[in-house]
């Protein structure tokens, strides 16, 4: 999805950098590096990307205002309706939870530091971050703490969540530095 200007291959030399290279039409993506895909109740498909987030609907895309270029966004169905997000700034590396109800971005509260969510297949919301993971459900909240050589890295602000993955009854959790984990009753294992 790169547009070059015309005769490019016979001049001096090339700088991507031009106006010709940026991903600024509308019906275009800020980025193509995906990393995360959701579907909501109304058919739109919200992606995820290194940009942030943009909801594609009618086969166009549209840019989420106060999403847009702030860095990673992962996405899931609220339960009550409309989206929440988490949005990982690009230049400061600091996280913000936001729910997007009708086009609008409201801040949530965020003790968990939350850096990544996800939706389980039984409709239970998933939050991991740097104080634990919380999984938000019709039972009320269930609070799972984060594997012990984990939090204390958490703690020292050396390591963080990358992606996480919810079951029904499991969690699994990537960070940057440990790998893997993944928690059942109670206990959690290396893979």
């Amino acid at each position: 999805c790169v547009l070059r200007p015309a005769g490019w291959q016979e001049s001096d030399g090339f700088t991507p950098v031009g106006a010709a290279e940026r991903l600024d039409q509308p019906w275009q993506m800020t980025s193509m590096l995906v990393l995360s895909l959701m579907e909501d109740v109304d058919g739109s498909i919200w992606i995820g990307t290194a940009s942030g987030l943009q909801r594609l609907r009618d086969h166009a895309v549209h840019m989420v205002p106060g999403l847009l270029d702030r860095g990673i966004s992962h996405a899931a169905p609220h339960p009550e309706g409309g989206v929440v997000a988490v949005r990982t700034h690009r230049l400061d590396d600091t996280a913000s939870l936001v729910r997007i109800d009708h086009g609008k971005v409201n801040d949530l509260p965020d003790p968990l530091a939350t850096r990544v969510l996800d939706r389980a297949p039984d409709g239970t919301l998933v939050y991991g971050g740097q104080n634990g993971i919380e999984r938000h459900g019709p039972a009320g909240v269930q609070r799972i703490p984060l594997p012990s050589a984990v939090a204390a890295a958490a703690a020292a602000d050396t390591i963080r969540a990358r992606k996480l993955v919810a079951g029904n009854d499991e969690v699994w959790l990537w960070t940057g530095r440990m790998g893997a984990w993944h928690y059942r009753a109670g206990a959690w294992t290396r893979p």
